[in-house]
């Protein structure tokens, strides 16, 4: 069983590197490498915890980049890059309370991915507060 307690311990910076920068392969090889030396019991909790989320994180980016804005075109034919990046420093995709903008007519369903993606909960959520109808039906996995 996971010690969730865990969670309040700082994890080491090259874990949090490849978390942050999506490369969720890279962090659980890296975290297994670390888990098999000689750590305090603390972080080796905090490892584990990590671990497990890493392995599950990537089931809530269902669309990748590239198909989210061939999506985007579909619906709005002069959108640009240029606006979805904008969307992504805003923190419109990584946060889907901010307001969807442009993204309102998305109503297309999608699943399955292997590129860079974004949070499919992410774009469901834009949509449907832009009056849309969820761009994946994305719902929560249950641990």
């Amino acid at each position: 069983m996971l010690n969730l307690e865990s969670l309040i311990y700082d994890l080491p910076e090259d874990v949090l590197k490849r978390k942050w920068a999506g490369d969720f392969d890279g962090e659980i090889e890296l975290i297994d490498a670390l888990l098999q030396k000689e750590l305090p019991q603390c972080l080796r909790d905090r490892l584990m915890v990590e671990r497990r989320m890493a392995q599950t994180l990537p089931e809530q980016f269902c669309i990748p980049r590239s198909r989210a804005f061939e999506m985007i075109c579909e619906k709005i034919p002069d959108f640009s890059q240029g606006e979805l990046d904008a969307l992504e420093l805003d923190g419109a995709l990584a946060a889907p309370e901010e307001p969807a903008g442009r993204l309102a007519p998305l109503c297309a369903p999608l699943a399955g991915a292997e590129e860079e993606a974004v949070p499919a909960a992410a774009l469901d959520e834009a949509a449907g507060k832009a009056g849309a109808a969820p761009l994946c039906g994305w719902v929560p996995q249950a641990a």
